[in-house]
């Protein structure tokens, strides 16, 4: 079976993200429509109406921005947290990301994005989850949870859970290395669709490896097997038994 299977679009979390966490860790402009109140005491600022934070190629806006700050031991104050609320939107340059709510937190060095659903894209695709998108720029990853389901325009993956890795490239930037689906993947294009246990994506190779109960369909025909490999640079879709015999269904044309 031929063109199966599609690069994972999830690429566009790497480009989401490619901003690091720590950019908010300085001076910050926040702007608002309404107001912008500085509360001492409780070491925060909110901004309502419209607002915008922004920050070194990087922009937050919210109908509501709470920025926390803590005195860095020098009488100088630390952005510690940032959350925006109602039409919570993150822009890096490379691409968008939505939701109802974002957190941004600077002390643990990571940042969430919760909404019904949460979404991150790019020009090339994007990556919808009903329980949030958290990305972990210390250990290199991001985890899309709860009805994950990420669109190119022409194909679609759904999971439970997508967890993406990433790794330094050769220009110092955040290059995508794998993708994990431990969850029940399924992948939908427009001649078929393929089920699995698992599922792991390597750019690099440009192959795609589904395990476990694995079942192709594609026009009326159906292939079942342990394990299936696809090159995405020619195309050619393999089904592996894993000490198992392949089974299939063929049906002719009229």
């Amino acid at each position: 079976m031929n063109g199966m299977f599609f690069s994972l679009p999830l690429l566009v979390l790497s480009a989401a993200f490619a901003a690091p966490v720590n950019a908010l860790a300085g001076d910050i402009t926040v702007t608002a429509e309404e107001k912008v109140e500085i509360y001492q005491t409780e070491k925060k600022a909110v901004a309502v109406g419209n607002a915008v934070a922004v920050k070194d190629g990087m922009t937050v806006n919210g109908d509501r921005l709470t920025v926390f700050f803590a005195d860095n031991g020098s009488g100088k104050n630390e952005i510690t947290e940032l959350n925006a609320d109602g039409r919570a939107h993150l822009q890096t340059g490379k691409a968008d990301a939505f939701g109802d709510r974002l957190e941004y937190y600077m002390d643990g060095n990571y940042v969430v994005i919760k909404g019904k659903p949460a979404r991150v894209k790019d020009e090339n695709a994007s990556v919808f989850a009903d329980n949030g998108i958290t990305y972990y720029p210390d250990r290199g990853m991001a985890v899309a949870k709860g009805n994950v389901v990420a669109d190119n325009g022409k194909n679609k993956i759904f999971a439970d859970v997508m967890e993406t890795y990433f790794k330094t490239g050769k220009d110092g930037t955040e290059v995508l290395e794998r993708v994990e689906i431990p969850e029940n993947p399924k992948i939908v294009t427009a001649d078929g669709e393929v089920t699995a246990a698992t599922g792991i994506y390597y750019p690099d190779q440009g192959k795609v490896y589904l395990y476990e109960n694995v079942v192709i369909s594609q026009n009326g025909n159906v292939l079942h097997g342990d394990k299936a490999e696809t090159d995405l640079n020619t195309g050619i879709s393999k089904v592996l038994s894993g000490g198992k015999r392949v089974s299939g269904v063929w049906y002719e044309e009229d």
